[in-house]
């Protein structure tokens, strides 16, 4: 299994880390490439052997799959308009416990916070330019 880590702003990277990305083994599905037009599509897909949680990666033009997950629980994620990011909400341990948003890179690196609250941010989206998350 392939680790590296995303960026964090101002704090050093640790083994232990939210923030560190895990490489998962492509998708075996069979998929119909084809019919899903073009570009990228992003979900999550829970482990039924260990309950964790990733992301997946379909690029429909290249015809093949990617999946990671973080150190950290992430969900709902939402692909930008030009196929480069994800947004997603994150429970991290070293804020308050609570669910924000986070947008990183389309392989989970250069992670970093969108929102931070005390109430829990989840389901993030972006406009239909992709300059903002919602």
């Amino acid at each position: 299994m392939h680790t590296n880590s995303c960026r964090k702003p101002n704090d050093k990277t640790t083994e232990e880390d939210d923030f560190k990305v895990i490489m998962l083994p492509s998708l075996t599905d069979k998929i119909p490439y084809q019919a899903l037009g073009e570009g990228k599509i992003v979900f999550e897909r829970i482990n039924d052997i260990d309950g964790e949680s990733g992301f997946y990666v379909i690029d429909i033009e290249k015809q093949k799959t990617n999946g990671f997950r973080l150190n950290s629980l992430t969900r709902w994620p939402n692909i930008s308009p030009d196929g480069a990011k994800i947004a997603c909400s994150l429970l991290t341990t070293n804020w308050k416990a609570q669910w924000n948003v986070y947008i990183m890179d389309i392989d989970g690196s250069d992670c970093f916070p969108v929102f931070q609250s005390d109430e829990g941010e989840k389901s993030p989206s972006w406009t239909s330019d992709g300059s903002k998350v919602l």
